[in-house]
């Protein structure tokens, strides 16, 4: 399963603890960062070292696997 934009999720690992255990929406992603919404605050999780749950699914993503941009995921054929 991919991660899809306005998904809700969990941050369960996170190389910042101050983040563990964040819950919020999905709206954006860079090469290093995925970027959620919570309460109007936008909350940078780095994808090195972090996992989160999918709410929806209840799938946990390692977001080691994420690391890159989108596109080149991708073009390489990545699940994610």
């Amino acid at each position: 399963m991919r991660l899809a934009f306005g998904e809700d999720v969990t941050v369960l690992q996170c190389t910042d603890p101050s983040i563990k255990g964040l819950r919020g929406r999905f709206v954006s992603e860079s090469m290093k960062i995925i970027q959620l919404e919570r309460g109007g605050r936008l909350i940078s999780v780095p994808k090195s070292g972090s996992a989160i749950l999918l709410e929806g699914s209840g799938e946990v993503l390692l977001c080691d696997e994420m690391v890159g941009r989108l596109e080149e995921r991708l073009a390489r054929g990545s699940r994610y």
